[in-house]
């Protein structure tokens, strides 16, 4: 399996988890709802900003994506930024967003923002 790259940087401020729910909930004639449990795991989303120190290492990153990854269709383990434990992730719809230019020359760097998903226990 794949390894994230390490000279790609999440950027902390920017990141967001989303855990998709593992209920169906169902309206009832009277009474409150229902909700029941379908799923054993959760499908969680990771949104992260990705920075790049120079051009090299933006190139380097679309290399693993095109190559490793496989387009964003492969996994690949990664460093959870909160719990810091090793996951396998993928990138959501193999989307990894637009290179923006972060900075002001000669000190410019690149960014992209996108999701990666990984599954985590619900039990």
């Amino acid at each position: 399996m794949a390894t994230f790259p390490t000279y790609a940087r999440l950027v902390l401020p920017d990141i967001g988890e989303r855990p998709e729910p593992v209920v169906v909930r169902s309206e009832m004639e009277r009474g409150p709802p229902k909700q029941r449990r379908f799923a054993a795991d959760a499908l969680v989303k990771i949104s992260v900003t990705v920075l790049f120190h120079d051009a090299d290492r933006a190139e380097a990153f679309l290399d693993w994506f095109y190559g490793e990854c496989g387009a964003g269709a492969s996994m690949f383990d990664f460093i959870h930024p909160r719990t810091g434990s090793t996951v396998g992730g993928r990138i959501v719809g193999g989307d990894i967003g637009e290179l923006r230019a972060v900075g002001t020359w000669p000190r410019k760097r690149y960014a992209r923002s996108f999701q990666i998903e990984y599954m985590r226990s619900a039990l």
